[in-house]
């Protein structure tokens, strides 16, 4: 695994400034990435507390962001335990307006999840293709 901070080349010019200014530096900061097979996997793009892995049950969720997130919504509103969840991003840019996009609807679904439970168990993984 490598930690590593975004390479500014791959910042999309159409991405928003609140966005760059706001959002991208503690994604800078605290995310790791590393790469498997023809892919580029972002690492704890949102990460909860560590759960006890012994005495619970992990959903684990696959997405691409092209697809309607209703669905994550009702299953973080139904899922008591750990969420992993890993989202293929059709575009190739690390910082990108659809990046944007999918990192604002997951806060807001995240959101609506801590009404219902204490603690936030939730991780959560971009995979872009491979990213040299």
């Amino acid at each position: 695994m490598i930690n590593a901070s975004i390479n500014l080349t791959q910042i999309n010019s159409n991405v928003s400034s609140y966005f760059v200014n706001n959002v991208s530096i503690p994604f800078k900061s605290k995310f790791s990435w590393f790469y498997y097979k023809k892919y580029t996997i972002i690492s704890n793009v949102v990460e909860g507390q560590k759960p006890n892995y012994l005495n619970s049950l992990t959903l684990v969720l696959h997405i691409s962001n092209d697809r309607n997130f209703d669905w994550f919504r009702n299953s973080l509103k139904n899922w008591e335990g750990p969420i992993s969840v890993g989202i293929y991003m059709s575009d190739n840019k690390i910082i990108s307006l659809e990046t944007e996009c999918i990192i604002c609807v997951l806060k807001n679904h995240i959101k609506d999840r801590k009404m219902f439970l204490f603690i936030l168990f939730l991780k959560i993984n971009l995979i872009f293709q491979m990213i040299k």
